[in-house]
This record gives structure tokens, C-alpha cells and sequence, in this order.
């Protein structure tokens, strides 16, 4: 099999087009307005450069993008309060708790709940599209 180039930015541009289509129809169907919440704790450089860019993709594919900027020193108690109000929110349907968390926060194991995501892609939007009640994982459909 010979190897084929693939154009990364057109592929991720054709994909955004495809979300955004299929939340404007979530919107039409339903009167439903995706929303991601981003958990961001400390300052980590490349974290917040990809916490950055989720929300503008999140906002030009026509979500609602909730940011949540946490010092370094948040104690695991409050991070795990604000996902338990974050899960509560009708009008967040995904959470992303950006990684790595700083020591003092990081028990990851623990961070499980109902609407977590690693990873926001194409098949977890379909989800939304199709008026699916429950969560579909990112992680699920990962390569």
C-alpha cells in the first residue's frame, strides 16, 4: 500500500464544517445549544495554548465555550466541586479537564464523571446530532 499525504488543515477544516452543520441542526430539531466547559488548573504553556484553541473551535462551530481557569494551588476538593457543578449544568454537555493537572491536584482516577471527555472529536458531535440522551465518550472512538 503506498503512502498517502494527507492535507491536515483541510481535513481538520472539513470536519469543523461537518460539526457546525450538525449543531445547527441540533439547534433547528431541538433548541439545543451544545456547550464544552474547559477546566484549565495551573499555567502550563502548551495547555493553555490548546485550552485557547478548543474554545475558538468550540465557539466557530456555533457551541457555547464555558472556561474555567484554576490556580496551580486549587485543591483537589475544589477542582471535583466545580466538575460536580459543571455536571450539574444543563447547559454543559462535555467537560475537559486539560492534563496534566499539577501535583497536588492530580487524581486523575478520580476524575470520571458523567460528562468528561479526553479527547473532542467528530463522532462525540454526531452524538449530539442524533439527539443522543446518553454521553458518547471521546476516548471510545479514538484511533
Amino acid at each position: 500500500m503506498a503512502a498517502e499525504i494527507i492535507d491536515g488543515k483541510a481535513f481538520a477544516a472539513k470536519v469543523r464544517e461537518k460539526v457546525a452543520t450538525q449543531v445547527a441542526r441540533l439547534k433547528a430539531d431541538h433548541g439545543l445549544v451544545p456547550g464544552l466547559a474547559v477546566v484549565l488548573v495551573g499555567e502550563d504553556p502548551a495547555s493553555q495554548v490548546y485550552v485557547r484553541s478548543k474554545g475558538k473551535q468550540t465557539v466557530e462551530c456555533g457551541m457555547n465555550s464555558y472556561e474555567h481557569k484554576l490556580e496551580a494551588t486549587t485543591s483537589e476538593a475544589d477542582l471535583l466541586a466545580l466538575i460536580a457543578r459543571l455536571n450539574a449544568d444543563a447547559a454543559v454537555h462535555g467537560i475537559l479537564v486539560q492534563l496534566p493537572l499539577p501535583t497536588k491536584t492530580s487524581s486523575s482516577t478520580r476524575l470520571t464523571r458523567q460528562r468528561m471527555l479526553t479527547a473532542f472529536i467528530f463522532p462525540m458531535s454526531a452524538c449530539w446530532a442524533r439527539g443522543r440522551k446518553a454521553w458518547c465518550p471521546a476516548r471510545r472512538w479514538a484511533v
